[in-house]
């Protein structure tokens, strides 16, 4: 995990944003994504790459299913809301249709928790 988190860091500085966008894709496909040292290294320090659609909503994907559970989740997703430039991003995103029943809940748990 450290060594992800490690690579992910180091690509958040990569010249080629492309490469950039690979890497994530590949790191989001593998279960070592769930980890939440893992998850805040790509919110942290990729951010702007979150903007890519793709990305985004496999991040998303990824993160309803963290290996910290909720309160994670709600916290990640309330960073993101406060990056101006990835607010709107973000907000489109979970307003999509096609999203799996996990991240659906993680949402409507999220949401209930600021309703009450």
């Amino acid at each position: 995990v450290a060594m992800v988190s490690l690579l992910l860091r180091a690509q958040s500085n990569a010249a080629n944003p492309l490469v950039r966008l690979e890497v994530l894709k590949q790191v989001l496909a593998h279960d070592i994504a769930r980890d939440i040292e893992v998850l805040a290294a790509i919110c942290g320090r990729c951010w702007q790459d979150l903007r890519n659609p793709e990305i985004l909503s496999m991040y998303l994907e990824v993160l309803a299913n963290n290996t910290q559970g909720q309160d994670s989740f709600n916290h990640i997703i309330a960073d993101m809301i406060n990056v101006p430039s990835l607010r709107d991003a973000v907000l489109v995103a979970i307003r999509a249709e096609g999203r799996s029943d996990v991240l659906s809940n993680a949402l409507k748990s999220l949401f209930e928790l600021y309703q009450n």
